[in-house]
């Protein structure tokens, strides 16, 4: 089997302008995470693409498959068999690896994407911005949960001094209460 290769494409919708980034987190994320099984790791820039070569070892240390990535828009991926012993799975096994770090990248860029998204025709509703009505005091207490926190540790302080060991019981099911009815509290309060 030395000599066939398997030559194929990835469609990606990473922009082009990624693609170099592309071949750092396959670098570092594939090669160098597992640099046991890979020798002869080159990169290198093949017609205007940015692209990256690498052998695959087997467990004993020997040469089995040569792996070159280009990319560009596919990114083509060309696995060439080094050895007559090496089998259709383990060309396989290399080919969904890349296949899975090309969609490990993906997620990254779209984790760090920002994406806008309007319709045509609906009424564009400005945010209601507040300006000089309220004063500092009321917007710290009103529109916090500071004044909550303080209203319960006064209260928790006064059923202590009042009811004794009753006093966490009073507390935990007024708290409860609250929990229930937060929703109203809040529709009544919101703007």
């Amino acid at each position: 089997m030395a000599g066939q290769g398997l030559s194929f494409t990835i469609e990606t919708e990473i922009p082009s302008s990624y693609l170099g980034n592309l071949m750092d987190f396959i670098y570092r994320k594939y090669v160098l995470a597992q640099e046991r099984y890979f020798t002869n790791v080159s990169r290198k820039v093949v017609d205007g693409d940015p692209s990256i070569a690498f052998d695959v070892l087997n467990p004993i240390r020997k040469h089995t498959l040569k792996v070159e990535i280009r990319g560009s828009t596919p990114i083509i991926v060309t696995v060439t068999p080094l050895e007559e012993t090496v089998t259709d799975a383990e060309i396989e096994e290399v080919k969904q690896d890349v296949i899975i770090v090309v969609e490990l990248f993906e997620e990254e860029v779209r984790k760090s994407t920002l994406f806008f998204a309007w319709r045509e025709g609906e009424e564009i509703v400005p945010e209601e911005l507040h300006g000089k009505e309220k004063k500092p005091i009321n917007r710290m207490l009103l529109e916090t949960q500071i004044l909550l926190s303080v209203v319960f540790i006064s209260l928790g302080m006064f059923l202590l001094l009042i009811a004794g060991w009753l006093a966490p019981v009073i507390l935990l099911a007024t708290q409860f209460i609250v929990i229930l009815y937060s929703s109203k509290f809040i529709a009544r309060t919101a703007d």
